[in-house]
């Protein structure tokens, strides 16, 4: 399934992860228990995506110095560009240079190498929590509460996310799995029933035993992954299926609701 979205490189290193953690636990009383955690990990050389056959932009950029403002522009990775020297520019992708077989290709002119998506160890994740517990175990009421103040960054959350090949760490940020609150909290009661049958006997077995319980997870909501799918700013040219390389810039304040 990997290789259907890219080329998996044959020199990938190996992922490992560094996890590390510190806890504190207290007695309240005989049937309650607080505690405190710091809780982390690093990832290394995590499985990211990066077109190997970007299109270059200062090849672009010369392009137009040549043969005139406009003339390369988003989406001109794959054009033909016939300089004033004589010399026949396939694209600005670094393995166009190679594609002059006379074979038809998807710009209407020769055929052309486009996106190479290759997939290699780049990426890298961080994850940070301070963990809270209160715990309560008795034969009435039981109870466990948990809260998780954490924030999770990376600059792939899978080797889907497609980086930017200029500098794959300028694409950290947070995880699209990032929750920053997380609240749990769990309890189990034994309803007084038995008091309506002192005796033992066969009532007493038929409403002696009965609890009732509930677990409630609150928690808030994941990063909104923003990305620009159909301007081309960066003249690269790439798409791998499931974001493009180009990310939108924040000119303005964000109205949060």
């Amino acid at each position: 399934p990997i290789i259907q979205y890219g080329e998996l490189l044959p020199n990938v290193r190996s992922q490992y992860m560094e996890q590390y953690n510190l806890s504190v636990e207290y007695q309240l009383s005989h049937s309650m228990v607080v505690s405190a955690a710091y809780v982390g990990n690093q990832g290394h050389h995590l499985l990211g995506s990066y077109d190997a056959n970007h299109g270059d932009p200062n090849v672009c950029t010369q392009v137009n110095a040549d043969l005139g403002a406009g003339t390369c522009g988003p989406g001109g990775e794959d054009t033909a560009y016939q300089l004033p020297s004589g010399q026949t520019l396939y694209g600005t992708r670094p393995f166009g240079a190679f594609a002059n077989n006379g074979l038809p290709g998807n710009s209407g002119g020769q055929e052309d190498y486009v996106d190479v998506i290759a997939i290699d160890t780049i990426a890298q994740s961080s994850y940070n929590s301070g963990q809270f517990r209160l715990e309560r175990r008795s034969k009435g009421l039981s109870f466990l509460a948990s809260y998780t103040f954490s924030k999770a960054l990376d600059n792939a959350s899978g080797f889907q996310n497609l980086l930017n090949p200029y500098c794959y760490k300028c694409d950290m940020g947070l995880s699209s799995f990032d929750a920053r609150h997380h609240f749990i909290f769990s309890y189990t009661y034994e309803l007084p029933l038995k008091r309506f049958a002192p005796s033992s006997g066969l009532r007493q077995k038929l409403i002696d035993g009965w609890e009732i319980g509930g677990i409630y997870n609150y928690q808030s909501g994941s990063p909104i992954f923003i990305n620009d799918s159909g301007d081309d700013q960066s003249l690269q040219g790439s798409f791998d299926g499931f974001n493009p390389p180009d990310r939108p810039d924040l000119v303005g304040p964000v109205d949060k609701l």
